[in-house]
């Protein structure tokens, strides 16, 4: 797990050092380019966060990591934070993690990470006194939780996949099965399809979203979204395919084999998402990275990882159903 980062915010196995322009050499010995970050595409309304400030000969860089949508927007409307507070004056400091209303609306997809206590897989398997007591556990939405609208969600139950191993992140033998579900005492009206089509195809545009530091200036807890890429393989620039259960997005499509990544702490359990027919399916939840949110490297280190969600149909589907197969709860 060396240099990995599991994107739930304070939880890195590397240091963060922020969002900022990185002068990449584009492959010369005696020339170095500097590549604007791809604009956001604010298609669900609100407007990007931008510092024009970095000393530049380019008058028109700036960093721009993704759009706050306006409380109407669907976006708004379909994620949730998630926090240890039911003190709305402090839901934004203490949102950490993010998630994605499911099913009948009672139901929110998260990351394994974000709820269980542990660093390492014990050897016995997870008990239920490994995972965050759901009594700690609240739901916000709003486009910032500084001022969240609603009242705060509780949790009647976590449901974390028994297969769940933070050691196998990056190590490209055993699936992390890095996904968990939230029983909620709440019905979310608006709610994400879960993606069966395990075969999208390669740079299919996806909708990111998080509460975490693709936002500007390490901002906790306001709720940012922007374009990304779904990544079917990044050979030759990573050997063979990504784990079983998981897929590679990333924040732009190569240029001189460079891109941006986007995906930070405090997204974690976070969406990745096609919109099509007014309609959100989930294809995949934030899971871990090789690089700091915000910054611009070479593949492969520049790649997020998400959690697969048409490997986990079942998982998810026997959640839901009450099917006690591949599962560890807390209640």
């Amino acid at each position: 797990m060396k240099n990995i980062m599991k994107i739930k915010k304070n939880l890195m196995m590397m240091p963060f050092v922020g969002i900022g322009i990185i002068a990449c050499n584009s492959g010369s010995n005696t020339t170095t380019t500097v590549y604007e970050q791809p604009a956001p595409i604010c298609n669900f309304g609100g407007s990007t966060y931008s510092d024009s400030s970095a000393n530049s000969s380019k008058s028109a860089l700036k960093v721009a990591n993704g759009c706050n949508p306006p409380e109407s927007s669907l976006i708004t409307q379909l994620v949730v934070g998630i926090s240890g507070t039911s003190n709305p004056e402090s839901a934004q400091k203490s949102t950490y993690c993010t998630g994605t209303p499911i099913g009948d609306g009672t139901w929110v997809l998260t990351a394994a990470h974000c709820l269980i206590t542990g660093d390492a897989k014990p050897a016995l398997g997870w008990l239920s006194n490994d995972i965050t007591n759901p009594a700690d556990i609240y739901l916000w939405q709003g486009s910032n939780l500084k001022k969240p609208s609603g009242n705060p969600v509780s949790v009647a139950a976590v449901y974390v996949h028994s297969a769940y191993s933070p050691q196998s992140m990056g190590s490209g033998i055993t699936p992390p099965a890095d996904i968990a579900i939230l029983k909620v005492n709440n019905t979310y009206p608006l709610t994400a399809l879960l993606n069966t089509n395990s075969g999208l195809a390669q740079y299919t545009m996806l909708w990111l979203t998080g509460f975490g530091t693709t936002e500007y200036k390490n901002m906790s807890g306001i709720l940012f979204y922007r374009q990304i890429y779904y990544s079917t393989n990044l050979s030759p620039f990573v050997a063979g395919n990504p784990n079983v259960g998981e897929l590679y997005t990333v924040g732009s499509i190569p240029v001189d084999d460079y891109v941006w990544k986007f995906v930070g702490p405090g997204d974690s359990g976070g969406g990745d998402f096609i919109y099509a027919n007014n309609k959100f399916s989930i294809v995949g939840v934030h899971s871990w990275s090789l690089l700091n949110p915000g910054t611009y490297g070479p593949l492969p280190t520049a790649y997020g990882v998400d959690t697969s969600v048409s490997y986990y149909n079942s998982w998810i589907n026997n959640v839901i159903n009450g099917t006690p197969v591949d599962y560890v709860v807390r209640n």
